[in-house]
């Protein structure tokens, strides 16, 4: 009676671990291993810790032999199927700890692949990290490996932002030092033309005077646009400094 309503819980409910290791026993106890190692192997992939009680189990020992084999087989078949995956892990995080900081700090995992890849792990551990341990360990990976990027990132921001105040303020120091540059010839140049105005005058006041003497007839006519040929000299000679210090 208590063998068929254990069957009935777990047809109803294939996810109630105890039931399934209840039908193990059962079966372990009619002297029929085979139906018994069938429904421990469900019970052991819900609860690892179930390979602890069911070699420690009274119903059990008789069959120690059995029960070993197959948490061998089994053992076997959970690393054959976590290899894989393990190594395709450890392949990316090797990777990307040679560039990313943070995931280089996560060397315990890669440390905890490798030696699930040595395949020494007994059922209990393989089990337990199948269900629980990699998706949290590459998970943990995954975390540190978007920090990483995400500092990058900035770092890389930060750093086209330095070289762009760089180029921003070498700039502006090449603007100061022209302005500097034309400032100081402009001083230089009111400072020559200082001594030349007076002689500049003398000179476009002689041009004028000497092109209206040598154009000109009529001698009222002469000494007028003399006069006025050699005022416009002269303040032409006046405005060049002028023009020079503009450019």
């Amino acid at each position: 009676m208590a063998l068929m309503h254990t069957k009935q819980a777990i047809a109803l409910d294939a996810n109630l671990t105890e039931a399934s290791f209840q039908l193990a026993k059962f079966h372990m106890a009619a002297n029929s291993p085979g139906p018994a190692l069938q429904a421990l192997r469900n019970a052991i992939e819900q609860v690892p810790a179930y390979v602890i009680k069911a070699a420690a189990d009274g119903d059990f020992r008789p069959h120690l032999d059995e029960l070993n084999s197959f948490y061998e087989a089994v053992r076997k078949e959970v690393l054959s199927t976590l290899v894989p995956t393990v190594e395709q892990a450890l392949s990316e995080t090797v990777e990307w700890a040679e560039t990313i900081r943070e995931v280089a700090e996560c060397a315990p995992t890669c440390d905890r692949w490798r030696e699930s890849l040595r395949g020494h792990w007994g059922l209990l551990d393989l089990l337990t990290y199948r269900k629980l341990g990699f998706d949290r360990d590459r998970q943990a990976v995954g975390t540190a490996r978007s920090r990483g990027l995400a500092r990058m990132e900035r770092e890389r921001r930060a750093q086209a932002a330095a070289e762009e105040e760089g180029r921003r303020r070498l700039k502006a120091e090449e603007v100061r030092r022209a302005a500097v540059d034309k400032d100081r010839r402009k001083r230089l140049l009111k400072v020559f033309w200082g001594f030349m105005i007076p002689g500049s005058w003398l000179i476009g006041g002689f041009i004028g005077w000497t092109a209206a003497q040598l154009y000109f007839e009529d001698p009222g006519l002469k000494n007028l646009l003399g006069v006025a040929l050699a005022l416009l000299g002269a303040v032409v000679a006046n405005n060049i400094p002028e023009y020079f210090l503009d450019k």
